[in-house]
Formats: structure tokens, sequence, C-alpha cells
């Protein structure tokens, strides 16, 4: 590729730069500035697999019991479960 090659990927890359929408999720700020918002809202500081388990019961579960075999090892999934440490919302 040459020098036109790159100037034209640089400037479709930039077309498609949205610095605002980074900015707001990429949050900058000291720790007492994070403590201030985590008081407002504690949801804020929940680990990440408290974070996936809140994603998955927004989209609601559906309670199922898995029929195996006797020959079969594959544990069935129990409603409910959550990691060690999660509180339900």
């Amino acid at each position: 590729m040459g020098v036109a090659g790159a100037d034209t990927l640089l400037s479709l890359i930039k077309q498609k730069q949205d610095l605002l929408s980074y900015r707001e999720r990429h949050w900058n700020g000291t720790v007492q500035d994070y403590m201030e918002i985590v008081m407002a809202s504690a949801r804020v500081a929940r680990n990440a697999c408290q974070r996936l388990y809140d994603m998955i019961l927004s989209y609601g579960f559906t309670e199922y019991t898995r029929h195996t075999t006797a020959s079969s090892t594959i544990p069935s999934i129990t409603a409910g479960t959550r990691c060690s440490g999660s509180t339900p919302p």
C-alpha cells in the first residue's frame, strides 16, 4: 500500500471516530471522584461476574429440566445459580 493508500485509510478511520462517545465510555478521574460516583450509585462497583448475572437477568430466563441418560456425565444447569459473591439486583 503506497502513501496515497495509507492517507485514504487514515481518513476513513477519522470519519468513523466518535470522540464524544469514546470519552463517555472511558471515564478519567481521581479516586475521590470515583468514590463519589460509587456513593451515588453502588452498582458501578459491581464485579464482572455480577455484571454478567445482571445481563442475563435483564433478558429473563426460563427454568427447565434436562433429561439425561445414566451414561451422561453432563451436569444439569440450575436456574438462579450465582457466582461467588454476587447479589441479586
